[in-house]
C-alpha cells in the first residue's frame, strides 16, 4: 500500500471542518487499499533502490498507518463511538507505535484511555493510565488533561477522596491560568469556562468525600473565588452548590440554590427557539436540577411541591434517564406508603431505574435506594418473589459501607420472611440472630437494628410486654445511652399499653422525665404529654388532666410557643370529659390564653360566628369558666356560616340547598316527518328507534318464535317408530298380494320420464 504524505493534510482539514465521520471512512477505505495515490510530482523511480531506501520506506508506510489510526481513534471519539475506538486503540496498542515524536505517543495513549473511560471499562482504563503515565509524562502540555482523567476515572470508580485531592490542584492551576491579580475584567472567555467547569468538578468530588461542616467550609471557599474572579454562575456550578449545601444538611439554601440554577438554564437556553423546542432543549439540561429540587422539597417536608417537581421531571420527555430514575424512586417515596395509591403504576414508573446502562451513571447510593424502594413496592404489592430477587440484587459490600441501607436491607428481608412464612417464628428468630452475628461487633447501627427487629417479632406475634422488656435490656446493645432514648422509652410505653399496663406505663416515663436533664425542657415536656394521652385513651380523665396541665406549666416556663398552644388544645379536649368540669375554676385561666390567642390572631370576628352568626363579637377576655354553661353550647345548633339557612332547626349550607331545586326541564321544538299533514294521524313516536326495538314490529316475531327452535333430525325413539309403521305398512301390502285382492305392484314404464322436483314457490309475506 503506497500513501501520500499529502493524506494527513486531507485528514487534518477534515477535523478543522468537523467531518469527522468523513475521517474514518476515508481512513478505511485507505487501510484496505482501495485507493492509492500517485507518487507526488517530480518523483521517479529508481532501478536501483537499495534495501536502506525501501527500508525507509516500510518505516514511513508504517508511520503514517500509525498516524491514520490515531486520527480515526480521535474521530471515533468525537462521534461517541467508545467501544469502536477503543477496539482501534487497542490493535494500534498491539501493533506499536513508531512515530518517534513525545506528543504523538502521549496523544494516542490519552485517547485509548479516554475510549476506555467512556466505554465504562473504568478498572482496564485505571490499568492503562498506570501502564502509560511515562509516555503522557513527557507531554507537558497534555498534563492538565491527564490530571482531569483521572480524577474523574477516580470519581467515576467511587474513590471520592482521591478524586477531591486532584481536583483540588487543578482548581489551583485553572486559578493561576486565570491571572486573577489582572483583574476579572482581563479574563478570556474560555478560562472562566475552563475554571468554571473546575470548580464545579471539585465540589461534586467534595460532596461525595465529604460531608457536614467540611463540605461547606471547602465549598464555600471555592465559591466565593469563583465569585470574584468570574462574577456570575453557570447552572452546573449552582446545582453543585446545592449538591454540597445538601451534604452539609443546610436544606433551605440548596433550594435556593437549585431556584437559582433551573432561572439560570432556562435562560441559557437559545431565545430564538419556539415554545415547543425551547422546553426541549431546558429540559434536555435541567432535569437533574428540577429533580434535585423535588427531593429536597421532599426532605423539607413539602409534599405538594415535591409532587409538582418530580411529576413535571417524569411528564417532560426528556432523554436523561438518570433525572427520570432519581424523580421516579422520590414519587415511590411520597407514595408508597398511601392506600390510595396505584402500585401498579408506582411499580411501573421504577421501570426507569432498571434501564441498561443507567448502573455506570448512578452513585452506590443511588443503586442502593433505588432497589431497596423497588423491593418494597412488591412487599406491598404481595409479589413476594419479584421482593426477593430486588433484595438479593443489592451488593453486600456496598451495602456494609453505608449502615442505615444495611439496615433498611434487613428489615425488607425480615418483612419478607416473615409474609412468607407468618406462623414461623424460629425462621425470623435465625434471621435476627445471623444478621447481629455478622455485623452487630463491627456497627453499633447493626446492633440496634437486631434489638428493634427481636422487639418487632415479639410484638407480631403477640407479646408486646416482652418487646417492651427487650427494649429495655441494656446488655442487649453495647451502646449504653440507647435504652435511655426518648423514642425508645416512648415506643417501649407505647408497647406496655397496649398490654393494658397501664402503671408500668406511668412509672416509666415519670421515671424518664425525672431523669431528662435541665436543658432538656422539651423531653420532659413530651413525656407529660404522652403520659397525658395514654391515661386519656385509656378513659381516666381526671389523670390524664393533671397530667395536661403540668405539661402546659412546663411549655410555657421553657418558652415553646408551638408546645404550648398544641397542650392547651389537648388540656381544654380532655376537661370537656371531666364530671363537673362547669364548676371548676381552675380552667379559666387556660380559657383566657385560648381567647387570646384567638383575638391576637385576629379572628374575633369568626369566632363570634362560629356561636353565633347574628351575634356581634364578644369580649373573650372577660369571661370566666362560672359563666360558660356547657350544657348550653352542646344543645345549640351546629355552627353556620352567613348564606346558611335552618331547616327543622339543622343547619343546611347554600349547596345543600342547591341541590334540593327543581331543575327546569329543557323544552325542545318538536321535529315532524317531511310531508306530515297536521289533520291526518298523528307522528309514530317509535319512529327514532331501530325497527326491532318497535312495539308493533315485535308483534310479528311473537308467532315465530316456535319455527327453527329444537333438533332438526329425529332421535333414536322417533326413528323406531317410523321403521315400525313402514315394516307394518309393508306386511299389510304383502298380504293383500298374496290373498289376490291386488295383482302386483304398479311398475314404472321404461320410456316414462320420472316426475321432477316442482319448484317451490316464494310464499314469503309481503
Amino acid at each position: 500500500m503506497g500513501v501520500d504524505v499529502r493524506v494527513l493534510d486531507e485528514l487534518e482539514h477534515a477535523f478543522q471542518e468537523d467531518a469527522y465521520g468523513s475521517v474514518v471512512s476515508r481512513v478505511d477505505r485507505l487501510l484496505k487499499g482501495d485507493v492509492k495515490r500517485k507518487p507526488a510530482t517530480g518523483a521517479t523511480a529508481s532501478a536501483s533502490q537499495t534495501g536502506k531506501d525501501e527500508a525507509a520506506g516500510v518505516a514511513v508506510q508504517a508511520a503514517l498507518r500509525n498516524a491514520m489510526l490515531a486520527a480515526k481513534i480521535a474521530a471515533l471519539i468525537q462521534l461517541g463511538k467508545y467501544e469502536e475506538a477503543s477496539g482501534v486503540a487497542e490493535n494500534l496498542a498491539k501493533e506499536g507505535v513508531v512515530v518517534d515524536d513525545a506528543h504523538f505517543k502521549a496523544s494516542v495513549a490519552f485517547n485509548r484511555v479516554y475510549a476506555l473511560y467512556a466505554n465504562h471499562q473504568l478498572e482496564k482504563a485505571q490499568e492503562t493510565l498506570h501502564h502509560v503515565r511515562t509516555e503522557l509524562a513527557k507531554a507537558p502540555q497534555l498534563h492538565l488533561h491527564t490530571k482531569h482523567l483521572e480524577a474523574q476515572l477516580l470519581y467515576r470508580s467511587e474513590m471520592y477522596s482521591q478524586s477531591r485531592t486532584l481536583y483540588a490542584d487543578i482548581v489551583k492551576a485553572s486559578k493561576a491560568m486565570l491571572g486573577k491579580s489582572s483583574g476579572a475584567s482581563n479574563v478570556s472567555t474560555d478560562a472562566r469556562a475552563a475554571y468554571m467547569e473546575d470548580v464545579v468538578n471539585y465540589l461534586a468530588a467534595a460532596v461525595m468525600a465529604s460531608s457536614g461542616a467540611e463540605v461547606a467550609a471547602a465549598s464555600d471557599i471555592e465559591i466565593m473565588d469563583a465569585e470574584r474572579l468570574v462574577g456570575e454562575f453557570s447552572h452546573e456550578l449552582l446545582y453543585n452548590m446545592a449538591c454540597s449545601m445538601i451534604g452539609s444538611n443546610e436544606l433551605t439554601r440548596a433550594l435556593k440554590a437549585l431556584n437559582d440554577a433551573e432561572h439560570v438554564a432556562r435562560q441559557e437556553v437559545a431565545p430564538e427557539k419556539g415554545g415547543g423546542e425551547r422546553d426541549a432543549a431546558f429540559w434536555a439540561v435541567g432535569a437533574s436540577i428540577v429533580a434535585q429540587k423535588g427531593f429536597v422539597e421532599l426532605m423539607l417536608g413539602r409534599s405538594d411541591d415535591a409532587h409538582m417537581s418530580n411529576q413535571s421531571v417524569l411528564q417532560s420527555k426528556t432523554s436523561n434517564t438518570t433525572a427520570l430514575a432519581v424523580a421516579s424512586n422520590n414519587m415511590a417515596y411520597l407514595h408508597v406508603d398511601d392506600d390510595t395509591t396505584n402500585l401498579l403504576d408506582l411499580a411501573k414508573s421504577m421501570k426507569v431505574t432498571t434501564q441498561g446502562g443507567l448502573a455506570q451513571r448512578l452513585t452506590p447510593i443511588q443503586r442502593i435506594t433505588f432497589g431497596l424502594n423497588r423491593a418494597l413496592i412488591f412487599l406491598r404489592m404481595k409479589r413476594l418473589d419479584a421482593a426477593k430477587a430486588e433484595l438479593s440484587k443489592l451488593e453486600p459490600q456496598a451495602l456494609a459501607a453505608h449502615p442505615k441501607f444495611l439496615v433498611a436491607h434487613f428489615f425488607a428481608r425480615l418483612d419478607l420472611a416473615l409474609r412468607e412464612n407468618s406462623s414461623s417464628e424460629a425462621s425470623a428468630r435465625q434471621l435476627v440472630s445471623e444478621f447481629a452475628s455478622a455485623h452487630a461487633s463491627t456497627s453499633t447501627t447493626a446492633a440496634e437494628a437486631a434489638v428493634l427487629a427481636r422487639a418487632f417479632i415479639e410484638d407480631h406475634f403477640g407479646k408486646p410486654s416482652v418487646a417492651a422488656e427487650v427494649l429495655l435490656d441494656d446488655s442487649r446493645t453495647p451502646d449504653a445511652s440507647f435504652c435511655s432514648r426518648m423514642g425508645v422509652k416512648l415506643t417501649a410505653a407505647r408497647l406496655l399499653e397496649k398490654d393494658g399496663q397501664i402503671e408500668r406505663v406511668e412509672k416509666l416515663l415519670m421515671d424518664a422525665a425525672a431523669v431528662t436533664s435541665p436543658s432538656a425542657a422539651h423531653d420532659r415536656i413530651v413525656y407529660n404529654q404522652r403520659l397525658a394521652e395514654t391515661f386519656s385513651r385509656s378513659a381516666q380523665y381526671s389523670k390524664a388532666l393533671a397530667y395536661f396541665k403540668q405539661a402546659y406549666e412546663q411549655a410555657v416556663t421553657s418558652g415553646d410557643s408551638d408546645m404550648r398552644m398544641e397542650l392547651l388544645a389537648e388540656l381544654l379536649t380532655c376537661a370537656s370529659f371531666v364530671e363537673n368540669v362547669n364548676q371548676n375554676a381552675e380552667l379559666e385561666p387556660y380559657i383566657r390564653e385560648l381567647s387570646d390567642s384567638v383575638l391576637s390572631s385576629g379572628g374575633a370576628s369568626s369566632s363570634s360566628q362560629i356561636l353565633d352568626g347574628e351575634m356581634e363579637a364578644h369580649a373573650y377576655a372577660n369571661v370566666s369558666a362560672a359563666e360558660i354553661d356547657f350544657d348550653l353550647l352542646e344543645s345549640r345548633p351546629p355552627p353556620r356560616k352567613k348564606g346558611d339557612r335552618v331547616v327543622g332547626g339543622l343547619v343546611d349550607s347554600p349547596a345543600d340547598v342547591a341541590v334540593e331545586k327543581k331543575t327546569r326541564k329543557r323544552k325542545r321544538k318538536q321535529r315532524l316527518p317531511k310531508d306530515y299533514d297536521p289533520n291526518g294521524p298523528p307522528p309514530d313516536p317509535e319512529r327514532w328507534l331501530p325497527k326491532h326495538m318497535r312495539a308493533k314490529y315485535r308483534k310479528r316475531t311473537v308467532h315465530k318464535q316456535g319455527v327453527s327452535k329444537g333438533t332438526q333430525g329425529g332421535d333414536l325413539e322417533t326413528t323406531a317408530v317410523f321403521s315400525a309403521k313402514q315394516q307394518k305398512a309393508a306386511q299389510a301390502a304383502q298380504e293383500k298380494i298374496d290373498s289376490g285382492v291386488v295383482d302386483s305392484l304398479p311398475s314404472r314404464v321404461a320410456d316414462t320420464r320420472p316426475k321432477g322436483q316442482q319448484k317451490k314457490k316464494n310464499k314469503r309475506k309481503k
